[in-house]
């Protein structure tokens, strides 16, 4: 029966994009439904949900990154230790360190790394290619990597919005930003942000 509705609908089989972008909009929600939670057993259960992951340790740090840079840091450090090869920690502490430390040197090396460890993930190509162009300001280098995320990822919403700022803002090519949010409209018609921008 599955078989006969994905033809029927031809539909395509997903790709790690999906499965990326799936799995970040998950911690993603986790992150907000966790600041909200006052009672002790709705926080075992994230505790549940999230151990033996490295979300815990963005989901804690998470907690300290505007208030206690150190406590963040050290949590950020201590699951980098535990898991060294999570690109989306690495990518989660250089957003730390550039938006927070204001260290772009650092938050430049940790990007690095998790796009070393998994290049064809299409997020960690965007926040890079934001890091480029608003700290860095090297909008050459930043477009090489808006158009990779766009090609590993041509139907997020996410990444076309953010390419279209970048056009705006960056290279003042209003017509083209213009195509790039509506296109962005198009695949994520009701999310305020899209429409906002």
């Amino acid at each position: 029966l599955m078989l006969y509705l994905f033809k029927a609908f031809g539909l395509k089989n997903p790709d790690r994009n999906r499965f990326d972008e799936l799995l970040n909009n998950y911690f993603e929600t986790l992150k907000r439904l966790d600041v909200g939670l006052n009672n002790e057993r709705d926080k075992q259960i994230v505790d549940e949900v999230t151990k033996n992951s490295w979300w815990k340790f963005a989901l804690e740090a998470s907690k300290y990154r505007k208030t206690d840079y150190e406590k963040a840091d050290a949590i950020f450090k201590e699951g980098l230790t535990a898991f060294p090869n999570s690109s989306m920690l690495l990518s989660n502490y250089a957003v730390f360190l550039s938006a927070n430390r204001k260290d772009y040197d650092e938050a430049e090396i940790y990007y690095k790394k998790a796009l070393e460890l998994d290049p064809t993930n299409a997020i960690i190509n965007r926040i890079y290619a934001v890091f480029l162009s608003e700290n860095r300001k090297d909008y050459d280098k930043a477009e090489i990597y808006y158009k990779k995320a766009l090609e590993l990822d041509p139907t997020n919403a996410g990444n076309i919005g953010s390419y279209a700022i970048f056009l705006k803002d960056c290279r003042k090519d209003y017509d083209k930003a213009e195509i790039y949010y509506k296109k962005s409209l198009e695949f994520d018609p009701t999310n305020a942000e899209v429409n906002n921008n």
